[in-house]
């Protein structure tokens, strides 16, 4: 049975430029009659700061009886943005909607998930038990979470979807189509363990041979082992979910050309572009004169800073209008299962 109620569209700040893109893509994708006044547009709410840093938020439209999606991602400041979204769906849940949809592009501590360390916090069970016991929200949509367990934390268990064909697009007709030797002299090679098990699906789309980073954490550094894989000569595609200090994604692509790599490429979901030993700025102009990695092939699941703009070795593919397809298709109660077929990438393309 298709929705009724007519859909808005709210967004914590710093989330709010991606929530337009999406509001854009809805557009096309909603019945008219789902978009108040005929045309979809992000919801505006007020965020007050008490003398005593407090938080007061308020809606400056009605909710009631419509179908509010949420959209929160990782922007700066975080811990501030997340108690923004804590108070802008705790409005919206007393505003009186029929329902309501959260959406993360990226989820916050979707990699504390786990004690494997003694006296540390786990906090993306707790987290999510705020959705399920404190909100009782039960229909949330996350991109490309580091660990797919987490969703199962959600009850009913989150929808997940990835952005990872649009890497295959990309690639297929950005490098391979225009160089067709290319492709004979590439290979995909997994990052670590979590990787393959995300993306194991990449080399079989593209028809390539993969190789596999053997590593283990010690004392909070990661060390190298060995590569599992042929990759001398090779122009490789390094995969991995997310880059944040691009620490990580050097020290790969170092091992890679020291075994006689050709060249490295560096795909990520997530750009989090972020470390405590520089500014943004420095960080990413760092990235930008790597000498070790050719291209950072990532996406606008979290705010990214402007500076990226400016930025040579950056590629940054949309994922607005694969979150609307899954918007839309939540709204109108159709199944998600073509956005895990790499052929149907055309839909949100």
């Amino acid at each position: 049975m298709i929705s009724s109620f007519p859909v808005k569209v709210f967004a914590t700040r710093g989330s709010d430029v991606l929530a337009r893109e999406v509001c854009k893509e809805l557009r096309r994708r909603l019945p008219p009659g789902l978009q108040p006044g005929g045309s979809l547009t992000l919801a505006e709410h007020e965020v007050r700061e008490m003398d005593n840093e407090n938080i007061l938020v308020q809606l400056e439209e009605s909710v009631r009886g419509h179908f509010v999606v949420i959209i929160d991602t990782h922007a700066p400041p975080v811990h501030t943005r997340f108690f923004e979204l804590l108070h802008l769906s705790d409005a919206i849940i007393h505003a009186g909607p029929a329902e309501i949809l959260s959406v993360f592009p990226y989820f916050e501590y979707c990699r504390s998930d786990k004690k494997d360390q003694p006296r540390i916090s786990t906090m993306s069970v707790l987290l999510a038990g705020i959705w399920n016991e404190g909100f009782r929200i039960n229909k949330k949509l996350i991109l490309d979470l580091h660990d797919q367990h987490v969703k199962h934390y959600f009850r009913p268990a989150a929808d997940e979807i990835s952005a990872m064909y649009l890497w295959v697009d990309y690639l297929d007709r950005e490098l391979f189509t225009p160089d067709p030797g290319r492709k004979e002299k590439s290979v995909v090679a997994f990052a670590d363990a979590g990787s393959f098990t995300r993306y194991r699906n990449i080399p079989h789309v593209l028809n390539l041979p993969s190789a596999y980073l053997n590593k283990q954490r010690i004392g909070g550094k990661t060390k190298i082992h060995s590569v599992v894989g042929e990759v001398k000569d090779k122009h490789c595609l390094l995969l991995d979910d997310e880059i944040c200090s691009g620490g990580t994604a050097e020290d790969d692509a170092r091992e890679l050309l020291d075994r006689g790599a050709r060249s490295v490429m560096v795909l990520a979901i997530h750009g989090i572009l972020s470390s405590k030993k520089m500014s943004r700025t420095d960080l990413i102009k760092k990235l930008d004169e790597s000498e070790v990695v050719d291209r950072f092939i990532i996406t606008n699941s979290v705010h990214l800073p402007e500076e990226l703009k400016d930025a040579k070795k950056f590629v940054v593919l949309s994922v607005a209008p694969l979150l609307a397809e899954a918007i839309s298709r939540i709204v109108l109660n159709l199944s998600l299962t073509e956005l895990h077929q790499p052929e149907k990438v055309a839909l949100y393309r």
